[in-house]
């Protein structure tokens, strides 16, 4: 996901994948790739992964 402005849906979806087993990874897409799809990103990277990686319902993520 793009998860460029965190909100408490994207939270929520977490807690529900979560629920559904016992280890959760998250893509979070590149920099490139929402450029292209929604235009220029509001966080980078490196923003976007640590804000991600903070909701207590998720225990890796990957840059996709």
């Amino acid at each position: 996901g793009a998860f460029d402005m965190f909100h408490y849906g994207h939270a929520n979806a977490f807690r529900q994948g979560r629920s559904l087993g016992t280890y959760l990874v998250v893509g979070v897409n590149d920099d490139a790739s929402i450029t292209e799809c929604k235009g220029p990103p509001v966080l980078n990277d490196d923003e976007r992964i640590r804000m991600v990686s903070g909701c207590k319902f998720v225990d890796e993520v990957r840059l996709a």
